[in-house]
């Protein structure tokens, strides 16, 4: 988590960075990876958060227009180094400036989303069936040739190979078989691979629970004896 972009903030919560450092250090992700999709959380009303730091704040989750945001409220708690400061920034305020940054980051999720109206987006069960269909392609064309150069230096490699492969542990083949099932799953339901039970509401707050994250790895678990 980034926490938050203004320079004296950073500083009192000993994040080690500075505004212009973390830009660059996005900036180079993002370069580096194109397409990538950056998630972060943020806290406002820390203490000594003045209006000038939360309009930084708020202007650079404009300017970054990440892909996920949460925002927490500053909570006073002890054994904490932060408790040592005072806990200056009223509750109400803390409050404001969390929809505030909120509602910033709606507006720029709708966006984002409006852009893919229309978009093809990788298909992972393509995907797949390509990985398998390569696999035959390259499996059956060197099972071939290894039983026409019986006893040559390639038939030898290739049978180190297939007995390296035929003594991988069962249970690694049927992990992968059972992901592939569950890539194909998620492509046709829409529904998550992987993620907390737990999840923030949109504030970034109240705790909900996600029932529907359970589905797709319970299913990926009841098919791992098929790739056994």
């Amino acid at each position: 988590p980034l926490q938050h972009i203004a320079d004296n903030v950073l500083k009192s919560m000993r994040r080690g960075t500075t505004h212009a450092k973390t830009d660059k250090l996005l900036a180079a992700m993002r370069e580096k990876v194109p397409g990538i999709a950056i998630r972060t959380t943020l806290i406002v009303g820390y203490p000594g958060e003045t209006e000038a730091d939360f309009d930084e704040l708020l202007d650079w989750v404009r300017t970054q227009r990440f892909e996920r945001l949460g925002v927490f409220t500053y909570s006073h708690e002890e054994n904490t180094h932060a408790f040592a400061l005072e806990d200056d920034v009223p509750a109400e305020v803390k409050m404001a400036r969390q929809q505030a940054v909120m509602e910033v980051q709606r507006e720029i999720s709708l966006e984002r989303n409006e852009a893919l109206i229309g978009q093809t987006l990788p298909n992972t069960a393509l995907l797949a069936f390509i990985s398998l269909g390569t696999a035959v392609l390259l499996g059956v064309p060197l099972g071939l040739y290894s039983a026409l150069r019986a006893g040559s230096a390639a038939d030898r490699a290739i049978t180190v190979l297939s007995t390296v492969g035929m003594a991988t542990p069962s249970f690694f083949s049927a992990i992968v078989v059972a992901w592939l099932f569950a890539y194909v799953l998620h492509d046709w339901t829409g529904l998550p691979l992987t993620g907390s039970l737990r999840e923030l509401d949109d504030y970034g707050n109240a705790v909900r629970w996600e029932w529907s994250h359970l589905i797709l790895p319970a299913l990926t678990l009841a098919v791992r004896p098929v790739g056994v």
